[in-house]
């Protein structure tokens, strides 16, 4: 079977999941049938066992008849999604193939090599190590010959490092690091996944300080590494500060009044005076003065925080202690302890480590792993003298990304490999060159046609263990297919049902109208129920609101354009004349109970606390308890709690309207809309029960 190969398209990944499914599904007796489509022993009882687990009588005769039922529903809606296109649509189509190939991916990896990784990576999160690097750069894509030649002068300088010479200083000289030329090739701490893994992995080799590796190979060339200094991993901490700050515009002078300032507090601090309260008081660091100096916590790799700050920070070990001055490019510091962890144990990091292992280069190897296993697994079998054939019938271009299958040779059924006897021919290699190739990442035809040909065997290895999945691994075979019939599941009751009901308004005002008795409030109470903390505070909260005056009434000017005609005289002359003057109005205040309720809560904000609605009879004991009687009450104790209440009006029983009811309504006439829909469905697909079967399963 010739393959043509082109990047896996949604659907085509969907289909051969799904063909899989069918030729799983069909090792197991049929229990039912669907319209002449086959529903298995095994895979009822997958789904039976996964969710009655815990049942008590699971496999007795009612247990699986009356999940058979259940299930037998679900299916129609299964098929009615699928007759109805619901399993081609793009939407469906994205989201499973997205969450398939989340659940694929332990097993297209090594599980042992990705344990390993993980095991690894936690040992060396116990450490925070200090290197110096001297980098010979060459490209993670070139030839061997330049490779050989970058790796040849990185020897020489490994061994210039070996007989003695000043690293720094051959740093400076060689390095292709433009920072070496500052700093010798210095790297600050680092632990696990702060630097590209094949430097970590050479760094944590090191033992003892001053050690050196031997040129490490990374994506930007070889590296001559020395360790300079190595810790265990510090943890973080939790610290709150005072800050007299300074910046470089600070003269002389402000440098001695910040010093002089920061020693003040810090006699301050050692006559027994709070931190907090200090550094509220004098903190110039406006973030977290008014929190007390509080920060969040920080670990050794907080990089917006100074050196010498995290270096004191770490120093403290008791809650409480604090840092003697410490100067920073902001100024002055002093640093008190709040809280310090160190390292959580490796139960506990596991899938943090996994999560960053993913996302990491490292990752490769677990991958690379896993598809020199499927090599081995699906029979790969590869045409050394074909390759050789291809290799001649390319040309330059192919380096400048301009290659096309021009000859007969590249669109040849000539076989290059077989995976389990599907043949992958000079024509599928061409499609890929075509798709895959680079400009300017080899300079030799040669070495750039074998490492396209190496990535396009892993990569169609990959992709038949992938496509192979649920044919390989039941328990993926499961999951995949449960999750896939719940999508669809979800997105033909939305359209029939959910989303349906809920755009349907005439539908639900008809349904409303035909069974309006059933939405009908009983009588109700408009009130007002405040809770209470003791018998003291209910009765001075009681005398308060009953005694505060219902209304206040006083005269305010109304807005300019709202003014009148006035006479006034006209001192001069004597004479009246029409002006205008501000309006005025009367303003009525209603004493208001919520905020008699905020002078409570200032003084203790449990004291009170308030509850304001309508309420049905039965619904809140409280209001129960006024006897649906107007006006103020003191209630005394319900529940163990001490309650007043205000009924502002009593409302008798009467029918809801349908914004009242929609809820309700939307809920019920969903409801209706499922039970049509089954109706529907059930006269439309015949299903055939095998009771011999059926009768296998129960015990």
């Amino acid at each position: 079977m010739t393959r043509f190969l082109k990047p896996l398209t949604l659907l085509s990944i969907v289909f051969l999941s799904l063909s899989a499914m069918a030729q799983k599904g069909g090792k197991s007796p049929e229990l039912f049938n669907m319209n002449g489509e086959p529903v298995t022993v095994k895979e009822f009882k997958y789904i039976y066992e996964k969710n009655n687990a815990a049942d008590k009588d699971l496999y007795k005769e009612k247990s699986i008849r009356d999940y058979l039922s259940l299930y037998i529903n679900f299916k129609m809606k299964v098929k009615a999604a699928n007759d109805r296109g619901l399993d081609t649509s793009q939407e469906f189509l994205r989201e499973f193939v997205n969450y398939r190939g989340q659940l694929a991916q332990p097993y297209l990896t090594d599980r042992q090599v990705t344990q390993n990784l993980i095991d690894e990576a936690y040992e060396h999160l116990k450490w925070e190590l200090r290197t110096s690097h001297i980098l010979i750069t060459v490209s993670p894509s070139a030839s061997p010959k330049d490779t050989m030649i970058a790796y040849k002068k990185a020897m020489d300088v490994y061994m210039k490092v070996r007989k003695g010479d000043d690293f720094v200083e051959l740093a400076k000289k060689y390095s292709n690091d433009p920072s070496a030329s500052y700093n010798g090739g210095d790297i600050n701490f680092f632990t696990a996944f702060q630097v590209i893994y094949p430097f970590e992995k050479a760094a944590f080799a090191l033992r003892d300080i001053g050690d050196i590796s031997v040129p490490v190979r990374t994506q930007f060339g070889y590296h001559i590494i020395k360790l300079t200094g190595k810790r265990p991993n510090r943890g973080e901490v939790h610290v709150r500060h005072i800050l007299i700050s300074l910046n470089d515009k600070s003269t002389d002078a402000d440098n001695k009044l910040a010093k002089a300032r920061i020693d003040s507090i810090y006699q301050k601090l050692q006559k027994g005076e709070d931190f907090k309260e200090l550094a509220k008081k004098y903190s110039d660091h406006l973030v977290s003065r008014d929190a007390g100096g509080e920060l969040q916590w920080l670990n050794s790799f907080a990089v917006n925080y100074p050196e010498e700050f995290r270096d004191g920070a770490f120093k403290l070990n008791a809650a409480g202690d604090y840092t003697v001055p410490i100067k920073t490019i902001y100024g002055w510091h002093i640093i008190q302890l709040i809280e310090k962890k160190g390292q959580k144990p490796k139960k506990e990091m596991e899938e943090y480590i996994k999560q960053k292992i993913s996302r990491d280069n490292r990752s490769e190897q677990s991958k690379e792993a896993a598809i020199a296993k499927f090599k081995k697994e699906n029979n790969l079998k590869e045409n050394g003298s074909a390759l050789k054939k291809y290799i001649k019938s390319l040309d330059t271009t192919l380096l400048k990304a301009e290659w096309k299958p021009s000859t007969e040779v590249h669109n040849s059924d000539k076989v290059l490999f077989t995976i389990m006897g599907e043949k992958y021919t000079f024509k599928n290699f061409s499609d890929y060159l075509a798709q895959s190739q680079e400009s300017a990442k080899y300079s030799e035809v040669e070495y750039a046609a074998k490492q396209y040909y190496k990535n396009f065997v892993n990569k169609s290895v990959y992709d038949y263990e992938d496509k192979h999945l649920e044919q390989k691994h039941e328990d993926f075979f499961n999951v995949a297919k449960e999750y896939k019939e719940g999508i669809l599941l979800f997105d033909i009751t939305e359209k029939n049902v959910w989303g349906k009901a809920m755009k349907d308004s005439v539908g639900q005002l008809t349904y409303y109208n035909d069974h309006k008795d059933k939405y009908r409030w009983k009588d109700r109470a408009e009130a007002m129920v405040f809770e209470l903390k003791d018998k003291a505070t209910a009765q001075k909260f009681l005398a308060d609101i009953m005694a505060a005056p219902k209304t206040t009434t006083y005269k305010v000017p109304v807005l300019k354009t709202e003014t009148k005609v006035v006479d006034t005289k006209d001192k001069k002359k004597g004479k009246k004349k029409k002006a205008t003057a501000p309006a005025m109005r009367d303003s009525v205040v209603t004493t208001d109970i919520p905020d008699i309720i905020k002078d409570y809560q200032k003084k203790d904000a449990l004291s009170v606390k308030m509850t304001s609605g309508k309420f049905e009879k039965g619904e809140n004991k409280a209001v129960d308890a006024t006897g649906w009687k107007m006006g103020i009450q003191d209630v005394g104790v319900v529940d163990s709690k001490y309650y007043i209440v205000k009924v502002n009006k009593l409302i008798p029983a009467d029918y809801k309207t349908i914004n009242e009811a929609r809820g309700v309504v939307i809920s019920d006439y969903q409801d209706l809309l499922e039970k049509t829909w089954m109706t529907d469905l059930k006269a439309k697909y015949k299903v055939v029960i095998h009771e011999e079967e059926l009768k296998k399963l129960i015990k």
